[in-house]
């Protein structure tokens, strides 16, 4: 899942032009790991993805910041997420 999230930052890096990185927590009694996706830029979360790996689907929660276009978000999302029910 590292790899896969280090692919999202590098494409939040390219499309966006903003320094980015991500930070995970990790529910053990339900398997559910939360990603939190970060704007170094203004210091300010745009997206919280929930991954639930035994219905291999994720749910996403998007923050509108002055540097993230929510719909192309949602592209690279889907484009990165190939295989996951979002």
């Amino acid at each position: 899942m590292d790899e896969l999230l280090k692919k999202i930052i590098e494409r939040v890096r390219e499309d966006f032009g903003i320094d980015a990185h991500f930070e995970i927590e990790r529910d053990e009694t339900d398997g559910k790991v939360t990603v939190y996706l970060w704007d170094d830029d203004i210091t300010e979360v745009f997206c919280v993805l929930d991954f639930y790996p035994k219905e291999n689907s994720v749910h996403p929660l998007f923050f509108p910041t002055a540097n993230i276009d929510i719909s192309k978000l949602l592209s690279v999302l889907k484009e990165e997420l190939y295989g996951w029910e979002i």
